[in-house]
């Protein structure tokens, strides 16, 4: 299968070169001026950058919002092929990763760091307006695009509830009135080989299609450094996407997005962090206490003949279909069918051991709806949006086997499970307006009105070696062991009410739950290419139940919605005119009921996972951007976002088990200063060729991979340094030489618990390689 899927890949790229194009004239954006993007500078100048950050066309230096914004260009010379990689173009964003491989993404420290499938973020991503609703889904989504805006703080009211950190937007490049066509190569040291292709253009008067593609192959980059001598890190993926324009009269335009990516690569392995025994008279390997630690980001011990292995993949279909009831008056109506499935296995103790390793499974079929209608009124003086939503998911996700070898908890062979059912559904009606009420004043607002109900039903099973674990609990905590006799397959222990059973019991409960967004501001606009602004916004993100390894039915209580208020104020302004221009921005955030995963305490057992919710919290900063062109061939940006973040008072438990408080601890995944700096200077230019030199810094001060600021989940602070070194023709050849991570820095983007072991995600080593790229 993986040959036939190679070949299929490898085919489609090779048939572009032989197309008869020698006549037409590619173009890298829609040849419609209505095409949005970044507009074409005189020569010297910065680009203007035209956004849809609000559901319409507007400068990006127009809108009282903090953005950034990249170009396809700069995201791959940033090295940015994946959406887990933003955070070197917009800082203030980092992505996490949990033990199951699930992305966490934060925005100024804002974040949702659960290990499921099902865990809604508090960072929403979107692929041209049409939502990704779970972070595994975003995987394939920066295939072909055009740009990608990120937007910082809550955005309840135009994207909905899950946004309270902000919103990550993806715009895919669109068809094209005239036929173009390109492909790229990127081969790196390791072996990884990366092909991408597209072709667009016109199939007849009234409708366009561009198809694009791309495989990832090879590349296995981690090794075996004690016991083991295995590789890992070899991909085997696969992304595709459709799309048609069909505008059959002037009034209507339909658009068709069928995208997907298939994924059965070898997941990133995790390392041996910080090794504590939790129970000392366990079944643990002798060799464990003393197993050395890796000394740099390749290193990664594997159990003989295991291999975490993906067997992942997603398919999204979208229907958009706008009708201009007047001039001023448009419909639109957005319909968005996703299907996804996720399956990894993975051994949590990070070591040659085979101890604890973990299955995981999960599908979703999600269907949302989206009506709307936008205009203009007042001569042009007042922009509105009003619609509904509608929102349906059905997931069912766990763990069908967890194997224990050697962890010290569970008796050797020990077998557990955990499957879920979990569905939510979500109704929401919405309004935005922007008004100016002078030529330099406009005031905006917004509001969103949410009902949403969660439900979970499921159930814990376990072989005969699992089941005296719950029976010792059982006894521990007052009750009759003997009477703990599991009548079916569910085993968790019913601890609920003020006199519990004990007995095994299945995980069944709901809740219903509402909230208003709302967002109100004003921008003033003294002169062109300046902007300031104040906006107050609040946002909501759902609540949800726990679908992780079950003990006890209480751990399955549903956390409720958590509230975040936004007081933010900001500037947008050219220091010298299309030269150099600075966005800076200052926010404080009222945070209420903040939810978080993180370790509970269970008698007898210890240190669990299970999700909470914080009574308040709060974030302050400051955002500062600069872009510059000093000259006509030097191009800077540089960038900064200052957080610092605190709980309130909040009783809770360590990773040992022991009471404390978290009052004034730092979130998870929110480094108080993170940096980047780009420069590229075009040594050669000219109308038929350019070369250039470049390079960037991405800085992260320390941060924590969960709640309380334990050494033992301490991120230190980094800095990576990259460079490249290329050339562009006007004829549509371009090639780089690059090189990441220059100083072979070893860092760690996340911590995952893996019970006896305390694990570590490495950053990428050093990386070297070429780019080839032609388009005709």
């Amino acid at each position: 299968m993986k040959s036939k899927r190679l070949n299929f890949w490898l085919s489609f790229i090779s048939l572009i070169p032989l197309l008869d194009l020698q006549s037409l004239h590619a173009q890298s954006a829609d040849a419609d001026p209505g095409h949005p993007g970044a507009r074409p500078s005189s020569a010297g100048q910065l680009e203007e950058i035209v956004v849809t950050a609000q559901k319409r066309r507007q400068n990006i230096n127009d809108v009282g919002v903090t953005i950034t914004a990249a170009t396809a260009n700069e995201l791959k010379a940033a090295g940015v092929y994946q959406i887990i990689d933003i955070g070197k173009i917009a800082t203030g964003v980092n992505v996490g990763k949990t033990y199951a491989g699930f992305p966490v993404f934060s925005i100024r420290g804002v974040n949702f760091n659960a290990a499921q499938f099902s865990a809604q973020p508090a960072v929403s991503v979107y692929l041209d307006e049409a939502i990704l609703p779970y972070g595994a889904q975003s995987e394939g989504v920066l295939l072909d695009v055009e740009r990608v805006e990120v937007l910082k703080g809550p955005q309840g009211t135009l994207f909905g509830q899950n946004a309270t950190g902000g919103s990550i937007n993806v715009i895919a490049n669109k068809p094209t009135s005239l036929l173009s066509a390109g492909a790229q190569l990127d081969l790196n040291n390791f072996g990884q080989t990366m092909i991408e292709g597209y072709i667009s253009g016109p199939i007849s008067g009234t409708l366009r299609a561009r198809l694009s593609a791309s495989t990832t192959q090879f590349g296995a980059w981690q090794k075996g450094y004690y016991l083991s001598s295995e590789k890992n890190g070899a991909q085997d993926k696969g992304v595709a996407r459709l799309l048609l324009d069909w505008t059959p009269t002037d009034p209507l335009k339909v658009s068709l997005n069928l995208n997907g990516f298939l994924d059965r690569g070898e997941n990133q392995a995790s390392q041996v962090g910080t090794i504590h025994i939790q129970n000392p008279t366990g079944p643990f390997p002798p060799g464990l206490p003393s197993y050395p630690l890796p000394t740099n980001g390749r290193d990664a011990d594997l159990p003989p003949n295991f291999h975490p292995q993906a067997a992942n993949y997603h398919g999204q279909a979208v229907l958009r279909v706008d009708y201009d009831l007047t001039p001023d008056i448009r419909l639109t109506s957005v319909t968005n069918y996703l299907r996804t499935r996720y399956n990894a296995v993975t051994e949590l103790a990070s070591t040659a051991y085979p101890i604890m390793q973990y299955y995981d499974h999960a599908t979703d079929e999600t269907f949302n709806q989206e009506l709307r209608l936008t205009g203009k009124a007042d001569d042009g003086r007042l922009n509105y949006i009003a619609g509904a939503n509608y929102q349906n998911d059905g997931i069912f996700e766990g763990t069908p086997y967890e194997k224990y070898f050697g962890y010290s908890q569970f008796a050797a062979g020990a077998e557990l499970a955990y499957m879920y059912k979990i569905k939510n559904r979500t109704e929401g009606i919405f309004a935005n307006a922007d008004y100016k009420l002078l030529d330099t004043l406009t005031l905006t607002g917004g509001v969103r009105y949410t009902k949403a109900r969660e439900q979970i039903d499921g159930c814990a099973t376990a072989n005969d070696l699992g089941i005296p674990l719950y029976r010792g609990i059982v006894g521990f905590l007052g009750g009759n062991p003997a009477l703990y006799q599991p009548n079916g397959p569910c085993v968790a222990i019913d601890d609920r009410g003020s006199t519990p059973t004990y007995n095994p019991t299945s995980i069944n409960d709901s809740q219903n739950e509402n909230n208003t967004s709302f967002r109100v501001g004003a921008n003033f606009q003294p002169a062109q290419n300046q902007l300031y602004y104040v906006l107050v916004s609040r946002g909501y993100k759902a609540g949800m139940f726990p679908a992780l390894p079950t003990i006890f039915a209480g751990q399955f209580k549903g956390i409720h919605q958590e509230q975040l208020t936004s007081y933010e104020a900001g500037v947008k302004a050219d220091i010298v005119a299309h030269r150099l221009h600075v966005n800076a921005s200052a926010f404080y955030y009222d945070y209420r009921d903040k939810q978080f995963e993180t370790f509970i305490f269970i008698p007898h057992f210890g240190p669990a996972l299970g999700l909470v919710n914080i009574p308040s919290s709060k974030v302050k900063g400051i955002d500062l951007e600069l872009t510059a062109k000093p000259t006509d061939r030097l191009s800077l940006r540089a960038a900064m976002t200052y957080v610092d973040t605190a709980t309130g008072n909040f009783p809770g438990r360590d990773l040992f088990g022991n009471l404390t408080n978290y009052a004034g601890k730092e979130f998870s995944y929110a480094p108080p200063v993170s940096a980047t700096l780009d420069a590229q200077y075009a040594f050669l230019s000219n109308d038929d060729l350019s070369v250039y030199v470049g390079g960037s810094v991405l800085y992260e001060a320390r941060t924590f991979a969960d709640l309380g600021e334990y050494s033992l989940v301490r991120l230190p602070s980094f800095a990576v340094f990259d460079a490249r070194i290329g050339l562009d023709t006007v004829k549509g050849l371009r090639a780089s030489l690059w090189v990441r991570n220059l100083a072979d820095k070893y860092y760690w983007t996340a911590v995952v618990p893996g019970g006896d072991v305390e694990s570590k995600i490495a950053g990428m080593p050093r990386t070297f390689g070429v780019t080839i790229g032609y388009s005709f």
